[in-house]
Parts: C-alpha cells; structure tokens; sequence
C-alpha cells in the first residue's frame, strides 16, 4: 500500500471516531474492534494522534478517545502526515524497496510522478467527512473486518466456550494403579 501501516490503522480509526461524533468518548477496545487492529498497537497509534491534538482522551468511567475538531475540520492528510512524511511518499518507488528519483527511474517513474502528485494534492484536501461520505462499498477497504453499517441488523453469534475433557486415567474403574519406574 502506498501508506504505513500504522497510518492506514490511524485513518480506519479517526473515521470510526467520526461515525461516533457528538456521542461522547469511545473506549479503545471498541475502536480496535471496529477497525480490526489489536487493541495494544492501536492505543499507541491513538496516542500520538492525542499528542498532536487531532484527538481528545478522558480518563475513567465514560471515558475513551474523541476527536479533538470536528470531522470536517480534520484532513487526512494531517492523519497520514503524523506516521508518514511527504518526503518519503514522494520518493516511494511502485516497483521495488528502493527510492524512485530522476536519477534512478524505474519503468514505471512518469507514470507514477504524475499520478503521485495528483493524488498528494487531492488526499491533503480530502475531510474526514468527505471519506465517510463515499459509498458503502468503498469504506468497507478503510474498515476490513467492520461491518458496513451498525444498523444491518447482524448479530454475530457468539462462539461456544470451550471445554476441556478429561481422559479417563487408566485404571481408575478397577482401583488399581501402575507406578512408573518399576
């Protein structure tokens, strides 16, 4: 993917908050559920969107994380920008681990120029709100995992605990027991 992991998990995250703006704080757990993201690696990641004040956190019983603006104050470009800096995305090469530059053109290095820089100036522009507007069907690659819409009706159905059974032990029935070693 052209972005870091842990900014594509902040993205997913910050348009969970948005689904949830107005109602009050969002515990991590839930967040991470919603975003399919353990919840340890997601609280970091919550963290230091804290710490550049596009969230707002609250300690204790209804507490969790908000966001800091309103959602249509939020780009995604400040998101992708806290994991990710533009001087790398501009360097990335579609072909191989290594930077793409003048210099060292790969196959494919007009091609991705252009569309790079189109796609930097639009992604920079682009609200929270603005993605959480797109159709169904393409917020579902922001949310893998998440169902489409709380209001489907699906419960999932909860698994079964899981029992442990004991083997009988040998000779239990007659009373009689073997003894290792001899």
């Amino acid at each position: 993917m052209i972005f870091s992991a842990p900014a594509q998990h902040a993205l997913r995250a910050l348009l969970c908050l948005s689904a949830h703006e107005g109602r009050g704080p969002v515990l991590v757990r839930e967040i991470a559920a919603t975003v399919a993201v353990p919840k340890p690696y997601l609280a970091r990641i919550l963290l230091r969107l804290r710490r550049r004040g596009l969230l707002r956190s609250t300690k204790g019983p209804g507490g969790g994380y908000a966001l800091a603006r309103p959602a249509s104050q939020i780009r995604v470009g400040e998101i992708l920008e806290v994991f990710d800096t533009a001087r790398e995305f501009r360097t990335q090469c579609l072909l191989g681990p290594g930077p793409c530059s003048k210099a060292q053109r790969c196959a494919l290095h007009e091609w991705w120029t252009t569309f790079r820089d189109r796609f930097s100036a639009r992604i920079v522009s682009l609200t929270l709100i603005d993605v959480a507007g797109l159709p169904a069907g393409r917020r579902k690659m922001l949310a893998p995992g998440a169902p489409a819409s709380r209001e489907s009706g699906h419960k999932r159905k909860a698994a079964a605990p899981l029992q442990r059974r004991r083997a009988p032990r040998a000779g239990a029935a007659g009373g009689s027991r073997r003894r290792h070693g001899g």
